[in-house]
Formats: C-alpha cells, sequence, structure tokens
C-alpha cells in the first residue's frame, strides 16, 4: 500500500532557498549598481513587491518551486538593446501617469501639466530614447538565483535524507 511521503525537512530547505533568493533579488534591485540606494524608478518598486515564489509539495513526494514578478521584469533583468523597436508607447504613457515625473518644455526647461497631450509627446520621446540607447541590464534576478542555488544542492540533500530516514524509520515500525 502506497503511503504518502511527508517531506518536512526538504520543504523547509526549498522554502528558506526561495524566501533568500526573493529578498537578494529585492536587495539588487534596491542598490543600485550607480552606487545611490533605492530603486532607479517606481516601476522598479513595483517590480520589487511584486517578486514571489509558490512552492508545492505533492502528497507522492515531487516538489514545484516557481517564482514570479511583474511583467516587465524582463526588461529591467536584460535590458534592452540600441537600435531595437521602439516599444509600446501605451505602456511608457500608463508609467509616465504612475511615475512622479514632471514634464518639461523642451523649448523654455519649464515644467509643463501633464494632460492627455504632453503624456504622448513625453512617451514618444522616452520611446525613440530606448531604441537608440538601449536600457542597460540589471541581472538582479540572475545574480539572486545564481549566488543562493550554489548553496541549494548540499541543504536539500540533506533535508531530502532527513525526510527518507523518518519515512522509513515509521514504515518499519508500522510493520512490526
Amino acid at each position: 500500500m502506497f503511503k504518502a511521503i511527508h517531506l518536512k525537512e526538504t520543504e523547509r530547505a526549498l522554502r528558506r532557498f526561495a524566501q533568500k533568493v526573493v529578498a537578494r533579488a529585492q536587495y539588487n534591485l534596491a542598490n543600485r549598481k550607480d552606487g545611490r540606494k533605492g530603486p532607479a524608478n517606481t516601476s522598479q518598486k513595483t517590480l520589487s513587491d511584486s517578486i514571489g515564489y509558490d512552492l508545492k509539495v505533492y502528497p507522492s513526494g515531487s516538489v514545484e518551486l516557481q517564482f514570479g514578478a511583474a511583467e516587465h521584469w524582463k526588461f529591467v533583468e536584460h535590458g534592452r538593446r540600441a537600435g531595437a523597436k521602439q516599444p509600446p508607447p501605451s505602456v511608457i504613457r500608463k508609467w509616465i501617469k504612475v511615475k512622479p515625473l514632471r514634464i518639461r518644455d523642451l523649448s523654455t526647461g519649464r515644467y509643463i501639466s501633464k494632460n492627455e497631450k504632453n503624456i504622448n509627446s513625453t512617451a514618444y520621446l522616452i520611446g525613440r530614447s530606448i531604441s537608440e540607447k538601449g536600457i542597460k541590464p540589471r541581472f538582479f534576478w540572475r545574480d539572486a538565483f545564481s549566488m543562493h542555488y550554489k548553496r541549494l544542492p548540499q541543504s536539500v540533500i540533506s533535508a531530502y535524507a532527513s525526510d527518507a530516514a523518518k519515512f522509513m524509520r515509521n514504515t518499519m515500525s508500522k510493520m512490526k
């Protein structure tokens, strides 16, 4: 008769791993490589808040660990090369509305109101700049994951061995 395997130690080890990866990725976003503290903009704060994980342990003994974040994480992680297609203006318009960005008149240098016309013009100019200059990659996720992944195998092996030993002891004691 098949019994469910309880992988409490393995689950605890994987949960610690996932929490450390998430915390490091958030740290990497908050501590910019240009020496300044804090996220570069509000979209990175939103991104940092959206980073999470989902850990599932099934009765069969299989384990599933998934990480997730806001949908623009790929562009922050990998950047965008110069000469690439211009990003959609709708996304930039939405970002301008959320970000505490003050729009300037290019000819006078004075601040102007955030109406639809000015937001559309600014979104086009930002999109064109991204297309021409690109965006540098941040590698906030890659660095966080690889840092903790190097330490993962031994802790999971130990935890799984502990769970397997408990399972065997319980099974053997019930057979007597």
